[in-house]
């Protein structure tokens, strides 16, 4: 009774939840879009790519030329007053210095960096949102195959009350009815709790409150086109954003050594400059062009020991690389396989699903004549509940399966 009670109470505050906070019926793309305009985490990605457009173009300023202007005017006194004021204006230009163009090339690929940071960002937003949007889904069906087993339970326990009554059954008969009954309630209390603490996930994932009434289309769970074992090891090693990301910073690794043996070659700058002054009635004019180089001979070995530093560096890097390549293959091996073990178990499920209902069938049939148990029929019962919750995450779990492999090959 407190089970039955408990449950009502479920029922009666969602639909009071549902006509207070409807904000509409969200689809698989609604969702996603709603994370993308919301979420913080890419929010502060957005604004890391921002930063990094902005320090190219701090990189390239070097490239352009330094220019000053000066004045200045001055009184003495040393018997009789002097005044004068002089004025001027020089242009500077760096032609070289090490490290000067390969920096420019070092923040431009950290700037593709954070852009294809951002993109892995959206695609982990878009599997989060939908291995939650399908398990939510998932949850719900499986709520409505625990509402059809209590249905099936009361009118089996009216049943054998009332034959209870007659004589032809015992009040043992009854507590196992009751029993089972409860038991299905129990089930559905908890798939009631599990598909609200998702939809409280996805909700901070959208970017809204973790309460905010949450109601998701029915998706139908179609076959999806997934390429051959083959093709996505291509596709992997091709678009993955990881090894990708590995690939730039290879880039910059290179960069950074040629950077340290730049540090052997000179530096070269160029500068003009005019000024005009006034002293005691004199005028005097100065214009001057000025180009200079200079070298470090020797620093205590530092420029050497930057090489080696470097190399290192780059070695390491390659090695991460290979070590990737291997991790992400496994994963994908990994999703491939249990992608083909649900395709199977889908089918198997199929086939035991329609072999406990018949079997169901047949029981509940001997049962009512006398022929077989309540435990034999309450068995058959609990088979069907098990094969039908079974089926509904197989074809779930290999829907959110295809979502990790179209993410990480794509």
């Amino acid at each position: 009774m407190k089970m039955k009670r408990s449950i009502l109470i479920i029922l009666i505050c969602n639909f009071a939840f549902l006509f207070a906070q409807n904000d509409g019926v969200l689809s698989l793309n609604d969702c996603i879009d709603l994370a993308i305009k919301n979420n913080p985490t890419l929010e502060k990605s957005e604004l890391t790519v921002d930063q990094m457009h902005v320090n190219t173009k701090k990189a390239y300023s070097y490239l352009y030329p330094s220019v000053s202007l000066s004045a200045s005017s001055s009184a003495s006194e040393s018997g009789d007053w002097e005044a004068g004021w002089s004025a001027g204006g020089s242009v500077s230009q760096n032609i070289y210095q090490p490290g000067m163009y390969s920096g420019i090339k070092q923040t431009k690929i950290n700037e593709k960096m954070s852009q294809i940071n951002n993109s892995d960002v959206i695609s982990q937003i878009r599997e989060s949102i939908s291995s939650y949007f399908y398990q939510i889904l998932a949850s719900q069906s499986l709520i409505n195959v625990y509402e059809k087993n209590i249905l099936f339970s009361e009118e089996n326990l009216k049943t054998i009350r009332n034959m209870y009554e007659l004589g032809s059954r015992t009040e043992s008969d009854v507590l196992k009815a009751e029993v089972q009954k409860s038991t299905f309630e129990s089930q559905l209390l908890q798939e009631t709790q599990n598909r609200l603490s998702l939809k409280r996930s996805l909700n901070l994932l959208m970017g809204r409150n973790a309460d905010v009434n949450l109601l998701l289309k029915e998706s139908v769970v179609s076959e999806s086109r997934i390429p051959s074992i083959k093709k996505a090891k291509e596709l992997l090693l091709k678009n993955n954003s990881d090894l990708i990301l590995l690939q730039k910073e290879k880039k910059i690794q290179q960069l950074s050594l040629k950077i340290s043996r730049e540090a052997y070659l000179p530096s070269l700058s160029a500068s003009y400059s005019y000024s005009k002054s006034e002293s005691n009635g004199i005028e005097s004019t100065n214009n001057a062009i000025a180009l200079n180089a200079g070298v470090t001979i020797f620093n205590g070995f530092n420029k050497k020991h930057s090489v080696e530093y470097e190399k290192i560096g780059l070695k390491s890097v390659e090695v991460e690389i290979r070590e990737k390549k291997q991790e992400l293959e496994q994963i994908l091996m990994q999703y491939y396989t249990s992608y083909e073990t649900y395709i199977k178990l889908i089918q198997i499920k199929k086939i035991e699903l329609k072999s406990a209902k018949r079997d169901l069938e047949l029981v509940t049939q001997q049962y009512q004549i006398g022929s077989s148990t309540i435990l034999e029929q309450m068995n058959a019962q609990l088979s069907v509940l098990n094969a039908e919750s079974a089926l509904v995450k197989a074809k779930y779990s290999k829907k959110i399966v295809e979502v990790q492999i179209e993410e990480l090959i794509s």
